[in-house]
């Protein structure tokens, strides 16, 4: 009875070991893309120094990206319609149009079924398949600025931020935006309106902006509020930031207990029988 427990404890623990091994893989990095507003250019950004690669031309203002993790679909407000874009040359595809109207800040939500957007004060849904536009609530105020952005969490929490330097979370039923506090340590905070023009989330849920001031990339302590520069000026007016996270590497954890379990079972009636 000893010998047999003492084997089961092993199996135990070897599976184990597998199913931490399988649910904690190699993730390769998710690169970094930014748009300008005023020049169009597409950047992909060094997230380890902040320098920037120009990839091209999308041919007209870019205020906003978002990365479909399911789909490798990057889409871009630009001007008044949606686009997708090709970040390897910034070629564009127009989704469809939003009439006369303009929003700022993209971002899906965790599950990459919904595009959010944000108009004057208001903060919207948009169809990734027509750019249908549906009004979701007025977001207490804090985005009536005009230069702001939104970044999504692996939780699915959507965060806000632009000029005025505080961070929110938005609450995604009702368009409610509420303020974390202001954020400190931004390069150049101190000047009015200083605060950041575009926010993303990384593949560890750290979150990367661009400061209003040199346009530099700097990273943002969501817990602690406190951002740290990483690097200089990119030279570009970014309004739009987002990684291309492959939602594809995650590992379904579902998958691996049927596979561990399966593993216990045929080593106990191995064992049975050699008794």
């Amino acid at each position: 009875m000893k010998t047999s427990t003492s084997f089961l404890v092993g199996i135990y623990l070897a599976t184990s070991a597998l199913m931490a091994t399988a649910m904690a893989p190699d993730v390769k990095a998710a690169p970094l893309f930014g748009s300008e507003f005023g020049g169009s250019a597409i950047y992909e950004i060094n997230t380890s120094d902040g320098s920037a690669v120009n990839n091209g031309s999308a041919g007209h203002i870019t205020n906003g990206l978002a990365y479909n993790g399911q789909t490798g679909t990057m889409y871009s407000n630009g001007g008044s319609g949606l686009y997708t874009i090709d970040t390897s040359n910034a070629a564009t595809t127009l989704v469809g149009g939003y009439g006369s109207t303009q929003y700022s800040g993209l971002t899906f939500s965790g599950d990459y079924s919904t595009l959010y957007a944000i108009r004057g004060g208001d903060f919207y849904s948009i169809n990734q398949n027509t750019a249908a536009t549906t009004l979701i609530g007025n977001m207490g105020g804090p985005a009536t600025a005009g230069v702001v952005d939104l970044a999504t969490d692996s939780s699915g929490t959507v965060y806000m931020m632009g000029l005025d330097e505080n961070l929110y979370t938005v609450d995604v039923g009702t368009g409610l935006a509420s303020s974390l506090g202001a954020v400190s340590g931004i390069f150049g905070i101190g000047n009015s309106g200083n605060g950041v023009t575009s926010i993303s989330f990384d593949e560890n849920d750290v979150l990367h902006a661009i400061s209003t001031t040199g346009d530099r990339l700097i990273t943002i302590d969501v817990d602690t509020l406190v951002a740290t520069t990483i690097g200089g000026d990119i030279g570009g007016d970014i309004r739009g930031l987002a990684f291309a996270i492959d939602a594809t590497q995650v590992p379904e954890p579902g998958m691996l207990v049927p596979f561990a379990l399966g593993i216990i079972g045929l080593g106990y009636a191995r064992r049975k029988r050699a008794a």
